[in-house]
């Protein structure tokens, strides 16, 4: 069986085999597709839900050391908002998404096609052991995360440092959720870039794709999903955007 080792935010953690949205109104009973993975291969799934690429490229970091042979192990890595940092104070991983709650924004803070400062009611209870923190991380904002050197290198960097790792795995998939480099990325060898952005495969009424979760799509694509890593994981078939459903 093969070996699959995957890394992401909440796009790629492994979640309840059947999802129950009743209390939204919403009816779907389905099988995600990091599930249907792990059905299939023996996965080890380093996906967490609203962290940041850079604590995943450390959790692959500390994953490889202990390991003295991967040539057998295929690795899935989905880069998630490069503005998420993996800060010492937030007290667990999955709170690195609220680096964008935490400030109070400026109007000229707000580019990037849709609110990412907004809060909601779960976030607002979430958010407040960081209250400290409002300062220290809106200058930051102002003074690194909105510059352009940080938006225009930071996602290569990550990219960079993955296609160093894939030399010592049988091969390696990367996949920007949110973030398309400013440099054309090209696939070779057994690393395998996938140019179309993650979040974009499908729009719905929200402009998010499937909301609330089950891994941000709907059930058609979850299956469209676990196809076409199966067909690049036993075939080598390119990922093609085409095939999900749009709305």
């Amino acid at each position: 069986m093969k070996e699959i080792w995957l890394f992401g935010d909440s796009y790629a953690q492994q979640s309840r085999i059947v999802f129950d949205a009743t209390k939204d109104n919403i009816d779907y009973n389905f099988v995600s597709w990091p599930c249907r993975l792990e059905q299939k291969y023996n996965l080890k799934n380093f996906a967490r839900g609203g962290t940041g690429p850079t604590w995943s490229l450390n959790v692959l970091h500390d994953a490889v050391l202990k390991e003295e042979n991967l040539k057998n192990v295929t690795c899935i890595f989905l880069v998630s908002a490069i503005w998420r940092l993996d800060l010492d104070f937030y007290q667990d991983p999955s709170d690195q998404f609220l680096t964008s709650k935490i400030p109070v924004p400026d109007t000229n803070m707000i580019n990037f096609g849709w609110n990412i400062f907004d809060l909601n009611n779960e976030e607002k209870q979430i958010i407040k052991p960081y209250k400290s923190q409002t300062k220290f991380v809106k200058d930051l904002w102002k003074n690194f995360l909105l510059t352009d050197s940080f938006q225009n290198t930071e996602i290569l960097k990550i990219i960079g440092n993955l296609k160093l790792y894939s030399n010592m795995f049988e091969k390696i998939l990367v996949w920007p959720i949110f973030h398309k480099p400013i440099i054309e990325i090209k696939s070779e060898h057994n690393f395998y870039y996938v140019k179309d952005l993650l979040f974009e495969i499908e729009k719905d009424p929200y402009n998010f794709g499937y909301d609330p979760r089950p891994n941000h799509l709907s059930e058609p694509n979850h299956e469209i999903m676990f196809d076409q890593l199966c067909n690049w994981i036993e075939k080598n078939q390119s990922i093609d955007i085409s095939k999900f459903k749009k709305y």
